[in-house]
């Protein structure tokens, strides 16, 4: 189907009429354009019951100077640093707060998708062709529920996955304590992407791994020196007591309110419902909330989420392999395309993507943006490579990706298969295809030879005395 010409070839737009050429040229943006103005009334279509109102609740707190990690039945469950960075549309008229936050993750989607294409090589979404054309396809149909469950949510993790992914893109260009800054305000919405921070040391990026640490925690150490709480308690001690400590004591998949829920699609609540019922073949058993594990068999899970999380890292980190030596920096141009082998660092970022969602105690498919790179890269390969393997790994992405929708699977099927973790399967298949492609030696870029041949020399019968002649 393609070769590695088909991914180093400029577009041809001989013999087509300009304005033809202009839509083929513009295809990408113009649909995205068109598909966000059509979802923008369902967007809107219940934002007076949406989950925004549950940051612009937390911001009008903050501003208060009250408690905002409240007990309650919609309790905002999130780092200070969401609060007080939602304080700006706070004030405004809920349709007015709620036009802003869609423009807001309309941008993300751009950055995000634009990043993520960058870091898998391609070198413009403008003028796809050839192969190109069908690795953007095959990657948006794999993983674009994935941006669009976000905006179902109209949560942050669009705008969340969009700086994670400008970090990542601005670390391989070379700039490390601006790809650091962008990283640490991912981080500060979210604990998962600290997970980066041990990979940058690990890649002998301590000043990018350091740049996290400190944006994330300046920033949700501001609240308590800005609005700091009439009584005397710290933001960040409330989030510990009535958030992270409950998560931590309880059992593996427990998330707040929500115990054994079949959307928290991490290893935690596969892990969770898989010790509550097994693999049930009625639907009904995962409808009804339960009381949750016992104190043994919370035990039981969480040694067991420990161990298989520890031996997902390790064989990442063993992958990587090593250890505090830089890669080099290398990112696509305007124009000018990354080939496979030069990507590295891309299929190391992606693992670590993977590992965040996989770790994280509550992940739903609304948590899975992150997952575009990884789609993007492991399609390339099975276009690029053409083999088995890596063409079942995008099948088997296919499988546990879009067709696990209750759209398709109708609703008892959908409920089963959100319950046994499928969709978990997905951040794990894509682990596997970042695993396999980090251990494969790359190519050199010339494996021509730098000396020319010996010239050959033809000997003939010739008579006594006369000199050699070429053959």
């Amino acid at each position: 189907m393609s070769s590695a010409a088909d991914f180093a070839s400029p577009p041809s737009e001989a013999g087509t009429s300009p304005w033809r050429a202009w839509l083929k040229r513009y295809a990408v943006p113009l649909l995205a354009a068109v598909f966000l103005v059509a979802y923008a009334p369902a967007f809107f279509r219940d934002y007076q019951d949406s989950q925004w109102k549950l940051y612009c609740k937390a911001a009008t707190r903050l501003a208060a100077r009250e408690m905002i990690h409240v007990d309650e039945k919609y309790a905002y469950a999130y780092p200070p640093a969401m609060a007080m960075l939602s304080m700006p549309l706070a004030p405004l008229p809920e349709l007015a707060s709620h036009a802003v936050w869609y423009l807001i993750n309309v941008a993300a989607v751009g950055v995000l998708v634009i990043a993520s294409w960058r870091l898998a090589g391609g070198a413009s979404l403008l003028g796809l062709t050839g192969t190109w054309r069908w690795v953007f396809i095959m990657g948006m149909v794999l993983a674009g529920r994935h941006l669009i469950s976000p905006l179902e949510n109209q949560q942050y993790d669009l705008v969340i996955a969009a700086f994670l992914m400008t970090g990542c893109l601005t670390l391989v260009r070379g700039r490390e304590w601006t790809g650091g800054l962008l990283m640490g305000l991912a981080a500060s919405m979210k604990l998962t992407p600290v997970l980066f921070v041990p990979y940058l040391v690990w890649r002998g990026r301590p000043k990018a791994a350091a740049a996290v640490v400190a944006v994330a925690a300046l920033l949700n150490v501001m609240p308590d020196a800005l609005w700091p709480q009439a009584n005397g308690n710290t933001y960040l001690g409330d989030w510990h007591r009535n958030c992270i400590r409950t998560v931590v004591e309880g059992a593996p998949g427990d998330w707040l309110h929500t115990k054994a829920n079949i959307l928290n699609q991490s290893l935690a609540g596969m892990v969770n419902r898989a010790w509550t019922h097994g693999l049930p073949l009625n639907y009904a058993l995962y409808l009804p909330k339960k009381e949750g594990l016992s104190p043994e068999q919370a035990a039981e899970s969480r040694w067991f989420l420990y161990s298989l999380e520890l031996l997902l890292a390790g064989i990442t980190a063993c992958r990587m392999g090593r250890a505090f030596q830089r890669e080099p920096d290398v990112a696509a141009q305007p124009g000018i395309s990354v080939p496979l082998n030069r990507l590295r660092q891309s299929f190391e970022f992606s693992a670590v993507m993977c590992l965040m969602i996989l770790f994280s105690p509550m992940s739903s498919k609304a948590h899975y943006a992150p997952l575009l790179l990884p789609t993007f890269l492991l399609v390339r390969i099975a276009l690029e490579e053409r083999t088995r393997i890596a063409r079942g790994l995008v099948a088997m992405l296919t499988m546990v990706g879009p067709l696990t929708t209750k759209g398709i699977l109708g609703f008892k099927l959908g409920v089963l298969a959100l319950g046994w973790g499928i969709p978990t399967l997905y951040p794990l298949i894509a682990l596997i295809g970042c695993w396999r492609a980090m251990v494969k030696e790359p190519k050199p870029a010339d494996s021509r030879p730098t000396t020319p041949p010996a010239p050959h020399f033809k000997l003939r019968r010739h008579a006594p005395g006369e000199p050699l002649r070429r053959g």
